[in-house]
């Protein structure tokens, strides 16, 4: 939906001073090969370091929102669907997910994000029991290998954009049901 990651890798970069072993892009990169948390783990990071490392993360975000924007073709394409459930579940955190996406024109019936739990696995589960859905009416759509992961647990069909954290590649070896070069692909 936004784009994220060089804003995201600024913060991480400026803030960790080289003091983790997340010492450049790839490597950020390589934190969502799984769900964010459980990324940080391989690095032997916790969400404690994180809150030290970065007391004000959100505030850094905030003061950033203006350079997070949509991919190019995402605003189409979910005016085109009207008649679909959608919702957002992010590793990020509910304030700044909702100013970033009200500042593009973005509205989305539901927003889950890491700070109403930090399994995507749980939030999905749960909001698939709220919303009264069965596995074979939903499609993820992600863009990390993690993504991938976390739906192939759950049971979820996911379709990845290569235009995001991920490249097509790395995304491939997770096997997801349907790979995404452009936005028009994911209506198909």
């Amino acid at each position: 939906l936004i784009d994220t990651f060089d804003v995201l890798w600024e913060i991480w970069s400026t803030c960790s001073k080289g003091s983790t072993a997340v010492d450049t892009p790839e490597k950020y990169r390589d934190i969502f090969n799984d769900n964010f948390f459980v990324g940080l783990t391989r690095f032997n990071l916790t969400p404690e370091d994180l809150q030290t490392l970065f007391p004000d993360f959100s505030q850094q975000l905030m003061d950033r929102k203006e350079r997070m924007k949509a991919f190019p073709g995402i605003p189409e394409l979910l005016k085109d669907l009207t008649n679909a459930k959608l919702a957002v579940f992010s590793s990020s955190y509910s304030d700044i997910v909702q100013v970033v996406l009200d500042n593009e024109g973005l509205h989305f019936g539901e927003i889950s994000c890491a700070d109403q739990g930090k399994s995507k696995v749980k939030r999905i589960n749960a909001f698939l029991e709220k919303h009264k859905l069965k596995k074979s009416d939903v499609i993820y759509v992600g863009d990390t290998l993690g993504d991938i992961k976390e739906m192939h647990e759950i049971g979820i069909a996911i379709a990845v954009v290569t235009w995001g954290f991920h490249d097509r590649a790395r995304l491939k070896t997770g096997k997801p049901e349907f790979i995404c070069d452009t936005p028009e692909e994911l209506i198909k």
